[in-house]
């Protein structure tokens, strides 16, 4: 139950990374396009980065837990 669990936890956090990702790139090329109020936007792009990284982080942290559990990983 307790591997099942963290497969499907990871899958749906990889899911809403890449979902995520593609969002700030739209975001991003709106910045760029349209430079008004640029500094607001910035500051916004900045904290999605920083979002983005966690994202990223946990979404590796859960895959190596996992490959742990199933008994392929042995890191930690």
């Amino acid at each position: 139950m307790k591997t099942i669990g963290g497969i499907l936890l990871g899958i749906v956090t990889i899911i809403y990374w890449q979902y995520y990702y593609s969002n700030l790139y739209k975001f991003w090329m709106s910045v760029k396009s349209n430079p008004d109020d640029a500094m607001e936007k910035k500051a916004l792009l900045i904290r999605n980065i920083i979002i983005q990284i966690i994202m990223a982080g946990f979404g590796l942290f859960l895959i190596i837990s996992t490959l742990q559990i199933l008994g392929f990983v042995n890191y930690w």
